[in-house]
Parts: C-alpha cells; sequence; structure tokens
C-alpha cells in the first residue's frame, strides 16, 4: 500500500492516458514503488463514483448560576430570591456564531436582601473571646451582653465588632456563567471503500449548505444519499441545548482504474488528483 501523494491536476474527465501519466508520475516519485512495472501496465478501464463528507455543527447553550454576596454592583429587585430566579430569561447570544465562547455576567435586577444570620440583623458581632480589665481572656456566648470575669469576678459589659454584613443585612445577586460550545457530527459516505486518512487533506466540493442561528437547521430532502440523509436526520435532533446549527456537504470525486497487471486497480482520489494503490508491487513489504 502507499501513502496519498497529492498532485496537480483538476479534471472532471478522465481517459486513459492521463489516467497512466498521473500513476507514472507517482510511481517516479516513490522510493518503494517498482518502477520497471510501468512499461507492463496498461489501462483498462475508468470509472468515475462520488464519497460524500456529511458535517454538522450545533452550537450548545449551557448556563451556571450562582447566588453571591455583593454589596456593589447589578441593580436591586422588588422581588424576593426565589421569584427573581422564576422571572429570568437569560437571553445571552454569542458575539460570534459556531465559535467556543465564554460570557460571565451579573444579570440585572437580581439584587435581593436577607437577614444576616452571623449577627441575626443587629449589624454587631459579640466577640467570643472578651477580656477583662485585669488582662484576663476568657470565652463568652455568643449572645452574651456581659460576663463575669473567672479571675477577679469583676462584672462588665461585652465588647462587640461590626459585622461583615451591611446593616444586619446580606445583598445577594445572581451571576451567571453561560458556554457557549460547538457540538460536531461527521459521516463519510465512502461506497469505494478507501482508508478515510486519505481525504484529510482534500478540499472537496461543497454541494450543499444551510445555517441556523435561531435553532435546528431543515432535514435533507431529494438528496440522492439515502445512507446521508438518515445520518443527517440522526445528527439534527442528537444534541441537547441547541440554539443553532450548520451542516454541509463535500463532495470527493474518486476515478477507479483497472489496469492489466493482475487484473488489479488503483484509484484518483479527489480534484486533486491523489493516487492510492494498493496492489500495486513495492520493493518491500513496508507501508509508507
Amino acid at each position: 500500500m502507499t501513502k496519498v501523494r497529492t498532485g496537480t491536476r483538476n479534471f472532471e474527465h478522465l481517459d486513459d492516458k492521463e489516467a497512466f501519466s498521473i500513476l507514472s508520475e507517482h510511481v517516479n516519485r516513490s522510493f518503494r514503488m517498482k518502477k520497471q512495472v510501468l512499461s507492463d501496465i496498461k489501462i483498462r478501464n475508468q470509472t468515475k463514483k462520488d464519497c460524500y463528507s456529511y458535517q454538522l455543527v450545533c452550537v450548545t447553550k449551557t448556563t451556571k448560576k450562582n447566588w453571591e454576596i455583593n454589596y456593589t454592583e447589578g441593580t436591586d429587585s422588588t422581588s424576593d430570591k426565589n421569584l427573581a430566579e422564576e422571572n429570568l430569561n437569560y437571553d445571552v447570544k454569542p458575539k460570534e456564531y459556531f465559535k467556543d465562547e465564554k460570557v460571565d455576567l451579573i444579570v440585572p435586577n437580581t439584587g435581593v436582601y436577607f437577614k444576616c444570620e452571623n449577627c441575626n440583623g443587629k449589624g454587631t458581632v459579640i466577640l467570643l473571646k472578651q477580656k477583662c480589665s485585669c488582662g484576663n481572656e476568657q470565652n463568652v456566648e455568643a449572645d452574651s451582653t456581659s460576663f463575669t470575669c473567672n479571675k477577679c469576678n469583676k462584672f462588665q459589659e461585652t465588647t462587640a465588632q461590626r459585622c461583615t454584613c451591611k446593616n444586619g443585612q446580606i445583598r445577594k445577586i445572581l451571576r451567571i456563567q453561560v458556554e457557549f460550545k460547538n457540538e460536531y457530527f461527521s459521516y463519510f459516505y465512502n461506497p469505494c471503500k478507501l482508508p478515510e486518512s486519505y481525504f484529510k487533506n482534500l478540499k472537496g466540493k461543497q454541494i450543499y449548505y444551510e445555517a441556523n442561528t435561531e435553532g435546528r437547521v431543515n432535514e435533507l430532502k431529494n438528496f440522492e444519499i439515502s445512507d446521508v440523509v438518515q445520518q443527517s436526520k440522526k445528527a439534527i435532533s442528537l444534541f441537547e441545548n441547541a440554539i443553532a446549527q450548520k451542516h454541509f456537504i463535500l463532495s470527493y470525486p474518486v476515478w477507479q482504474c483497472d489496469y492489466t497487471l493482475k487484473e488489479d486497480n488503483f484509484y484518483l482520489i479527489g480534484n486533486e488528483s491523489n493516487v492510492y494503490a494498493p496492489s500495486y508491487p513495492s520493493r518491500t513489504c513496508s507501508i509508507l
């Protein structure tokens, strides 16, 4: 078997002279293929077939929500947290469709206030470790307003510090991270059963294209290859959270060239006329 060697021709029709010329050029560039065999080869027949590549790109959207403590950003809501979240319509769109993207933003009108549990809405917190005027330190209850020193028995009021909240209230806003991600589906219709790797660097001819940035694309209709139609139908409904899709079909002309040596054949792939000659005699058993 030989590797693809890129040619420079671009054609729709092929005769035996042109087919032999392409094969000869390919063999003469190879270090492994037997050049002397060329003199015994005669092209008997050329048959044109088509391979097709069906590709679908689906943009999915996922949203992660986080209620965070924030006193400076966003605008306040007139309802509580649950109502604010229920009434949201995260109408965030990508800057550019069919390109991976992450958007991080604060949702407007979601600022809500709650009674601070740390200070019980007082705005200050009693220090759990109190220091007496005698220098003794001891632990006190969190809700104590006074304590008696366990060293000098002196009675005194507890001291407090400002809570991290704001006037006994905690303000939360809704921050979301929206991720737009491309998901891919591909199907290769290959009646010649050629190695698909031989098509990787070929351009192909685009014979169908449709894009929809408002949802899913339409199913293929009136396309001659039923396998491609069925795979397209499967692909369109495959991905959840789809907000946009595009799909297209590329065609690759393939010429099957039969020759007299051992009644074998070789293939010319694509408009680039890349050569695939699995049965052509080589100097060694190695695969290039």
